[in-house]
């Protein structure tokens, strides 16, 4: 697993996800006046990843980890912007000991790491190219009915959610949820997410990033 120590007393961060795509799109719309400093903190936290980490096979580059931290720490210091699991915003960050995996069907293929924390059921989805490390290679013991999964990857993609009060999320999360589909492993995990579809009962999202919990 790699391992990043993180500059300007940023934590200790083991990501096992990062979404390049989400950073493409999210960074460049930070305004022009902050854009400038943050780039700034990125080359700066790059030069340390890149002097004091060992380059592995399974590890982000030094550049994909330093955006994820910045980006991480940009939106945290906007004003309602990131919620909590029980109350998202635009955003959601929280830690939770979730299982993963990645389901494949013939056409499709899914990340998911889900769980339930306080009767509220967790489902984030993802590209499996954005896995990092051991993620990468963890195959779900089940898939999910080929519309079903070919509906949650295209969700992930577009990362457009749904505020109509019936969905298919519910259904596909309880699917996803269910004994014996993901690997029993489970990890506590933090996360910086874009939140798809929310009620009292089920929260899914798809992930900025994914690192190991303290």
């Amino acid at each position: 697993m790699p391992i990043f120590k993180r500059p300007r007393n940023h934590p200790l961060r083991y990501y096992v996800y990062i979404s390049q795509t989400k950073l493409e799109i999210l960074i460049p719309q930070i305004p022009a006046r902050l854009l400038r400093s943050l780039e700034a903190e990125i080359k700066i936290n790059v030069s340390v990843f890149a002097a004091g980490v060992k380059k592995t096979a399974s590890a982000p580059s030094p550049e994909l980890a330093a955006k994820a931290g910045v980006l991480g720490n940009y939106l945290e210091k906007q004003t309602g912007w990131v919620g909590t699991l029980t109350d998202p915003g635009r955003y959601v960050k929280g830690v939770a000991s979730l299982q993963y995996g990645v389901m494949r069907d013939y056409a499709a293929e899914l990340a998911i790491f889900g769980g339930e924390v306080d009767g509220v059921k967790i489902a984030l989805i993802g590209s499996p190219a954005s896995l990092i490390g051991v993620a990468a290679d963890t195959a779900a013991n089940h898939s999910l009915d080929y519309y079903v999964l070919k509906f949650l990857r295209g969700e992930a993609e577009s990362a457009r959610g749904s505020s109509e009060g019936w969905t298919p999320y519910e259904a596909a999360v309880d699917g996803a949820l269910n004994a014996g589909v993901l690997p029993p492993t489970c990890l506590r995990l933090e996360f910086l997410a874009k939140p798809l579809f929310y009620n009292d009962r089920v929260l899914v999202a798809t992930p900025i990033y994914v690192a190991l919990a303290d």
